[in-house]
């Protein structure tokens, strides 16, 4: 049977995102099993985005293939940390976490399959990309998450099915929370900057569309 996504889900999704994303490239990414298939960039202030991103997901979207998005912008066509702009979306990823999570509560909470959560964070003011991911680290420490704190990183797509072979049937990706509370940028700073390690070869979107990540994303998702 063919496994029909949500593009009305999918759509809400995005266009929050975008709409809080400064001037820039919006990505999505499909994979195949452990293969990047395609990225697509997409001018987030494009007055056609709204159809270039559904006509992209009625392609993509079938129900074999993986949906990603990068949660910030980017400057141009190029998805490693060091393009990406600055920020009002902190994230976590969250396996095994109860939902609602301990600290701030999070605006947005994504179930992407049994147990497994995203929780994102708008802020009132945008933050340098160093900074974000201070809050990134913050946030999930306090929430018990995973790591995969990177400007540039790829969250899987409401609205879109985990196709991941190990779930039967094959879960869709829900929105569980939409009306979280907007948090100020100076408060979640605070004491979130810390020492930062090297970045990797394997930190950003374009790195992760290339080589090991999709295990990554398929064991974590």
């Amino acid at each position: 049977m063919r496994l029909r996504p949500d593009f009305d889900e999918a759509l809400w999704l995005i266009q929050f995102i975008r709409e809080r994303q400064p001037d820039g490239k919006f990505l999505l990414c499909a994979f195949k099993d452990k293969r990047p298939v395609l990225r697509r960039f997409l001018d987030n202030r494009d007055p056609n985005f709204d159809t270039e991103a559904l006509r992209w997901l009625k392609q993509w979207a079938d129900g074999r293939h993986h949906i990603f998005y990068a949660v910030n912008a980017f400057t141009e066509k190029r998805a490693t940390a060091e393009f990406v702009r600055s920020s009002r979306l902190a994230h976590v990823d969250a396996d095994n976490v109860r939902v609602p999570p301990p600290g701030p509560a999070p605006t947005l909470i994504v179930n992407t399959s049994p147990g497994n959560h995203q929780f994102i964070y708008e802020l009132d003011a945008e933050v340098s990309g160093e900074e974000i991911e201070a809050i990134n680290r913050k946030l999930t420490r306090l929430v018990g998450g995973d790591t995969g704190h990177s400007r540039a990183k790829l969250l899987r797509l409401a609205g879109t099915h985990n196709v991941k072979p190990d779930y039967d049937p094959t879960p869709l990706v829900t929105i569980l929370r939409k009306n979280g509370p907007v948090h100020r940028a100076r408060d979640l700073l605070g004491d979130a900057h810390e020492p930062v390690a090297e970045s990797t070869a394997f930190e950003g979107v374009e790195e992760l569309a290339r080589a090991l990540s999709a295990d990554e994303i398929r064991k974590r998702y």
